[in-house]
């Protein structure tokens, strides 16, 4: 007899006894005690355990789940007065059945978070969104105190709206939903979002089938590019020229897809991630979409390539795992000739993978990492001009957030540099957390 034949017979009685949750209880006792050993052993080596609490801001809209998102854009607004927020209408943020519900989104008063007394101003919701990244709300260059874009269903399928968050005025809407604005706020670039969900869940938006599942490379899918002043769409690259530009054998099997994709800070190029599923195992490698040219580069097939970020215009730093050689942050240069040189990045970073971000005066690099075998998230502060790092908090992740649910810290600046906005859960919901920062 198998183990599985035994389970359905089992499970009335696992439910009628209570065992599942005792035995719940006692792995999340066990998490606790592997932390207290570990902070305890910390001490005993002489090393203080950092301060989570001090200075730090803990945000939540009417008590309920509040999040940004991803790491790549800030939530603060231009004058660095309001710190933008999705808010969940349930308490259970870690459930598939929380996914299916829509989000509200709002503002808060930096000076009435600073005052202990922070108040959610909500001005629309939306129904496109996913854990990791949200629905890609973010201010908008054109008035970025007031105007914030962010995607949402429009005439019944997924699109993106420009709306005024002091009136609730919608300035302007498009018929295909958005993953990244060039820093002028002239163009925005999307793509399939169901396929993106389909293959990469935790990442994309499931509200409608992906009608592309058939197809593994399809030229009528692939890289969009739209016009924020008219709403033209048109179709830069479809995923079939993408894949066959320098390809490697294990593209030969399985579908094809992209993500992570990021204007270059002068907005005339867009890097992103070329990802296939050989035999269900996830391969990239790093492209260059150069949109003076109209051409496509392969910056770096020979690893695998993680969180990036922009250092420059022609600098890029970004963790990779090459196949031959350490893991660890590497920068990238970018020649005017279209050629990319890669180097490891200072030995004093961290060796883990994480979410890196510049502050606005390039002096200080903000990263997290994922949770250890205790559950703990690092925040790490790595100097640029001295070559230092250090811990800026330590934030326990209960189990539950795993997976696609997981609460990853993603940490951004605000626009001066002086504080860190993050997400964490390190409080059994997930929050808005704001850090003060200086440089050392």
């Amino acid at each position: 007899m198998r183990l599985s034949d035994l389970k359905e017979p089992l499970r009335p009685i696992v439910r009628k006894t209570g065992v599942l949750g005792h035995l719940r209880a006692l792995r999340g006792r066990s998490l606790r005690l592997t932390r207290q050993c570990r902070r305890r052993l910390s001490n005993a080596r002489g090393q203080s355990e950092p301060a989570v609490s001090s200075g730090l801001y803990s945000i939540s809209a009417d008590g309920l789940p509040t999040w940004f998102g991803y790491y790549d854009k800030t939530p603060f607004s231009g004058d660095d007065s309001k710190i933008l927020a999705m808010a969940m209408t349930c308490v259970r943020d870690w459930t598939d059945a929380a996914l299916r519900r829509p989000l509200r989104l709002g503002y808060f008063e930096w000076s009435q978070v600073a005052d202990g007394r922070p108040t959610f101003h909500p001005f629309g919701r939306t129904e496109t969104w996913c854990w990791q990244q949200g629905c890609m709300l973010q201010w908008f260059a054109a008035d970025a105190d007031r105007l914030v874009l962010y995607n949402r269903l429009v005439d019944g399928r997924y699109g993106c709206v420009v709306q005024d968050v002091l009136t609730g005025n919608v300035e302007a809407s498009y018929t295909m939903p958005i993953y990244a604005v060039d820093p002028a706020g002239r163009w925005g670039v999307g793509l399939n979002f169901s396929r993106l969900e389909r293959l990469r869940p935790g990442y994309g938006y499931g509200n409608f089938p992906d009608e592309t599942a058939s197809e593994a490379c399809g030229a009528d899918d692939g890289l969009w590019r739209i016009d924020l002043a008219t709403g033209e769409t048109e179709m830069l690259l479809s995923l079939r020229q993408i894949a066959e530009l320098a390809p490697l054998p294990s593209m030969a099997n399985g579908p094809h897809y992209m993500n992570h994709l990021l204007f270059t800070p002068d907005g005339r190029g867009l890097v992103f991630l070329h990802l296939w599923l050989p035999q269900g195992r996830r391969m990239n490698r790093l492209m260059f979409y150069d949109f003076d040219a109209g051409s496509l580069h392969v910056v770096d097939d020979a690893a695998t390539a993680s969180h990036l970020n922009w250092l420059a215009d022609d600098r890029l730093i970004c963790f990779r795992y090459p196949y031959e050689g350490t893991p660890g942050y590497y920068e990238y240069t970018f020649g005017p000739d279209r050629t990319f040189d890669c180097a490891p990045m200072p030995a004093g970073l961290p060796a883990r993978d994480g979410h890196p971000s510049l502050s606005p005066s390039g002096d200080l690099l903000v990263s997290d990492t994922y949770p250890d075998r205790a559950g703990e998230q690092m925040l790490l502060v790595y100097s640029m001009r001295e070559g230092t790092l250090r811990e800026a908090g330590c934030f326990y992740s209960p189990f539950r957030y795993r997976g696609p649910q997981r609460c990853d810290l993603h940490p951004r600046w605000d626009r001066t540099g002086t504080r860190i906005c993050f997400d964490s859960a390190h409080e059994n919901k997930r929050m808005i957390c704001v850090l003060p920062c200086q440089a050392n």
